[in-house]
């Protein structure tokens, strides 16, 4: 129900249909932009009490996380999406580990 969809494009190449970067790339978020969405999902009432330091497996996190994340690596800025990622994490890196996981 809050699985984000991010906005892709596909072109139809060589038989089947590829993810068309070119069309999806635009300008990333200006600093203070930056800034803005990293104290949103920080502050986000998504974070749950499951989202400890010793973390391991179905650790809970805001959606706001990962549909900035995927917004971002789908228009040509996955190193603002990590950076995200290590900025917004409420945890101890430890954490995140299984988030990275899932996500990736």
């Amino acid at each position: 129900m809050d699985s984000p969809a991010p906005r892709i494009v596909l072109k139809y190449r060589e038989g089947r249909f590829r993810l068309a970067y070119d069309l999806m790339k635009k300008s990333g978020p200006s600093p203070a932009e930056f800034a803005a969405i990293v104290r949103d999902v920080k502050s986000d009432e998504g974070w749950t009490a499951a989202t400890s330091s010793d973390c391991e497996t179905d650790c809970d996190v805001p959606v706001a996380l990962w549909k900035n994340m995927l917004d971002m690596m789908y228009t040509g800025h996955p190193d603002l999406a990590w950076t995200l990622l290590d900025q917004s994490w409420s945890t101890t890196p430890k954490g995140n580990a299984a988030f990275v996981k899932d996500f990736c």
